[in-house]
């Protein structure tokens, strides 16, 4: 039930409370006031009328002015009055007010009580017509008020009950509406001070509503000098208070997300970085990308150390919006290395080819302050890793835990190697959706430490000037023959290939290194246990 419905009962109960016992006693002092008034009138004309009548009914004579009094009472506007008779003491109606008893002898059995009556007497009772009468019996006596002298007669007056009530129903009547007008003025009287009382608590309800929905913004205007108008004030303070504390926790988090990222949070099914705890984890199919300066500690050693954070921080702020814009996030900065994590292996490749785009802007801006330009090299593996948060009670972060993870760290390191750019595994390339959008070759096959399973690495043109890619695209079968010719132990065609690749463009590195494999095992012959494969020993 609502506050104002409540108000609106109190109000009318205290009202009721207060105004039907008044009500009451006043009904019942009215009536025992008009009553009495109505007696001290008919006593008043029996009165006068027995003291004219005392005289005549002493003399027994003509009764003239018993007539004339009469007469006058049948001039009166009171239709309660149904009748007025004198009986003289032999029990006979000497006059009445309807002229229609006159000398008639009084029935025996109201002689006898009459008889009884030794002062005025007040009665009720019913007429021949079976009406309710109310009588008033004045005894007559010589002597004015003593009871012990000669009775003379006597004086009665009989009124319609009805009709001698009437002014006191009426006045009920009338007391009943004006109650029930009253009432209902204390109803509306009631309703709108409940309105008014319970608007501004209604105020407030919604406003912890508001509040409780997460919307701070709220502010209640509550200007009363009362209880009401200082809880409101409370309140907006308690708000303000709130929004304060709600715009801290969300820089506290803004800042905890830049280290852990939200995506990370988001896949460990967590609402933000406050629901994250020791030991959460997840395992799920990623593309890992690393990438890394080229002759980062050369580069360095040339700058204070605020110059290395300036270079540092300027390089990771170009790349980093290419890693968000392809749906990736990153995991972790190591130095001037990046790791980051994608969904598909496409995004993982195409924030690859947006870096290395972003990088020729870069390094035109490097020029133009007359800086060097610089290099990088990306390495992409796909593969089933463990998401989670490792550490202690006293500090916690977010890792990945995967072999898939330390191939695309070695991966990465090939680039350098193979005088490439850009890298992936054949991993990540069986899962790229649309695999002609890219330019790529095979290079090589590797083996990681502890890994029975070779991987063959691919490099990918897209990103390059376009003079690279179609120099490496013109030689690419010649890439593939020779590659297989030197799996196959086939040296000296595969010789006769990587020649030919490095005649048309001198500074392949991967058709370099090939050759003078190839060359080495045609004059000293393989390992028992060569398959073919480069073995990646080193970290």
């Amino acid at each position: 039930m609502k506050i104002n419905v409540k108000l609106t009962i109190l109000l009318l109960l205290v009202a009721f409370m207060g105004i039907a016992p008044i009500s009451f006693i006043f009904i019942n002092r009215s009536e025992t006031i008009i009553t009495e008034k109505t007696f001290e009138v008919c006593f008043n004309l029996a009165s006068n009328l027995s003291t004219v009548a005392r005289e005549e009914l002493l003399l027994n004579n003509t009764y003239e002015g018993i007539e004339g009094v009469m007469a006058k009472l049948r001039t009166l506007e009171d239709d309660s009055l149904s009748s007025v008779y004198v009986i003289n003491k032999y029990g006979i109606y000497i006059s009445d007010l309807e002229q229609k008893r006159s000398s008639l002898k009084v029935p025996p059995e109201d002689i006898e009580y009459f008889s009884k009556i030794k002062k005025p007497n007040t009665n009720r009772t019913k007429n021949s017509s079976n009406t309710n009468m109310v009588r008033f019996e004045f005894p007559v006596f010589l002597e004015e008020n003593d009871n012990n002298s000669l009775l003379l007669g006597f004086v009665v007056f009989e009124f319609n009950e009805v009709k001698l009530y009437k002014a006191v129903d009426q006045f009920k009547k009338d007391l009943l509406y004006f109650s029930i007008g009253l009432s209902i003025i204390i109803v509306l009287f009631a309703f709108v001070i409940s309105r008014l009382f319970s608007k501004n608590i209604q105020i407030l309800s919604r406003g912890v509503q508001v509040i409780g929905s997460g919307d701070l913004s709220l502010k209640l205007d509550i200007k009363t000098s009362d209880e009401i108008g200082e809880l409101a004030k409370n309140f907006n303070t308690m708000t303000e208070k709130l929004r304060e504390a709600d715009d801290f926790k969300a820089a506290l988090l803004n800042s905890y997300s830049k280290f852990v990222p939200t995506e990370f949070i988001e896949f460990l099914k967590k609402n933000s970085v406050l629901d994250i705890s020791l030991g959460d984890q997840i395992e799920v199919d990623m593309s890992i990308l690393f990438s890394d300066i080229r002759s980062f500690t050369t580069i360095s050693e040339k700058m204070t150390a605020e110059e290395t954070f300036k270079f540092i921080n300027s390089y990771l702020h170009a790349m980093g919006p290419c890693v968000t814009k392809q749906n990736g996030f990153i995991d972790k900065y190591i130095g001037d290395a990046i790791m980051a994590l994608f969904r598909t292996s496409e995004n993982a490749l195409d924030a690859a080819i947006d870096m290395l785009d972003e990088l020729y802007l870069y390094n035109k801006k490097r020029q133009e302050r007359n800086y060097e330009k610089i290099s990088i090299g990306i390495g992409i593996h796909t593969g089933r890793l463990i998401l989670g948060i490792v550490g202690s009670e006293l500090r916690i972060q977010g890792t990945v835990i995967s072999d898939a993870v330390n191939l695309a760290s070695r991966i990465e390191g090939l680039t350098k190697m193979y005088g490439a750019t850009l890298l992936m595994s054949e991993e990540t390339f069986k899962t790229l959706e649309k695999k002609d959008k890219y330019y790529t070759r095979i290079i090589d096959r590797v083996k990681v430490k502890g890994k029975d399973n070779p991987v063959d690495v691919i490099e990918v043109l897209n990103g390059n000037s376009e003079r690279i890619i179609n120099l490496k695209l013109s030689t690419n079968k010649l890439m593939n023959e020779g590659i297989t010719y030197f799996r196959e132990r086939e040296f000296g065609k595969a010789i006769k290939l990587f020649e030919e690749i490095l005649t048309m463009d001198p500074k392949d590195k991967a058709a370099n290194i090939h050759l003078q494999r190839s060359i080495y095992f045609d004059k000293h012959g393989v390992p028992p246990d060569w398959e073919g494969v480069s073995a990646l020993n080193e970290k």
